[in-house]
């Protein structure tokens, strides 16, 4: 009967309750809880490790070239930021109003560190993201050219709820 049951769960892709059903019935047990309840317990295990583990996929497939958080910015360095312009972007409304927000400013401002930061919010509320910067993305888009290969290139730059395209501008000074 062990055996059946490990073997239904990972059939039915469940890794968290194959790991953890005999532990979590232990804890039900001596809490006294309650077959559903013991059921609930591990089926909330479950969805919490699905949740997880797709937020790691999401941040991987968005290719950050390192991660950047809004709690690591430094608001008042180099330059003073209005933090309320910039706390209100990480509501995420701008994504489903499609709306673009870009951020403008000096080397060493911090618009790098903004923009992976809502990518990585981004990737956290279960958005997909893509970073990338403007020249790799026109690279690619050439190279798409060539090949024949520019809508499914061109696919892979749309696809995403959020696209994070980073020096902007280096690619408009070196055309």
């Amino acid at each position: 009967m062990k055996n059946d049951l490990k073997e239904l769960l990972l059939k039915l892709k469940l890794p968290l309750m194959y790991d953890r059903y005999e532990e979590v019935a232990q804890i039900a047990a001596r809490k006294n809880l309650s077959h559903i309840e013991y059921l609930h317990m591990l089926l909330q295990e479950e969805v919490a490790g699905k949740r997880e583990r797709m937020i790691q996929m999401r941040i991987k497939q968005a290719r950050f070239p390192l991660i950047k958080t809004l709690d690591s910015f430094q608001f008042q360095f180099p330059k003073k930021i209005n933090k309320t312009n910039i706390l209100r972007l990480f509501d995420l409304d701008f994504i489903e109003r499609k709306e673009n927000p870009i951020f403008i400013g000096p080397s060493g401002c911090g618009k790098t560190h903004l923009a992976i930061a809502l990518g990585y919010r981004a990737c956290q509320d279960g958005y997909r993201v893509l970073f990338t910067t403007a020249i790799n993305l026109i690279n690619h888009l050439n190279a798409s050219l060539a090949d024949a290969s520019f809508l499914q290139c061109l696919k892979r730059f749309t696809q995403p709820d959020l696209v994070v395209i980073d020096e902007l501008c280096k690619a408009l000074h070196n055309r």
